[in-house]
């Protein structure tokens, strides 16, 4: 996740892809979560994005498009409401 300075994002997964699921009750450590795995995981392949609260409704008929959380008014990135050190890919000591 890519926001701009002085703003973040809620990011509240509440449907994971069964393959995921199905991986983290194979091969994932027992204290993670398929939600949380997704949010750390890395591979990310799929496109995002963000719109204002009110075009979205009207983007809910497109298949395959999900709403995953919100942006908003603070430089903490949220994971279902709790604050997470994700990886910072421009991060430097």
């Amino acid at each position: 996740i890519i926001v701009w300075k002085g703003q973040g994002a809620n990011i509240a997964l509440s449907s994971i892809h069964p393959e995921i699921t199905k991986f983290i009750q194979k091969e994932g450590p027992e204290n993670i979560t398929a939600e949380l795995h997704a949010f750390l995981g890395g591979e990310d392949y799929s496109l995002l994005g963000t719109c204002p609260p009110d075009v979205l409704e009207s983007l809910k008929s497109i298949p395959e498009l999900y709403s995953i959380g919100k942006v908003i008014e603070s430089s903490d990135i949220l994971f279902q409401g709790k604050k997470l050190q994700g990886f910072d890919h421009f991060y430097s000591k």
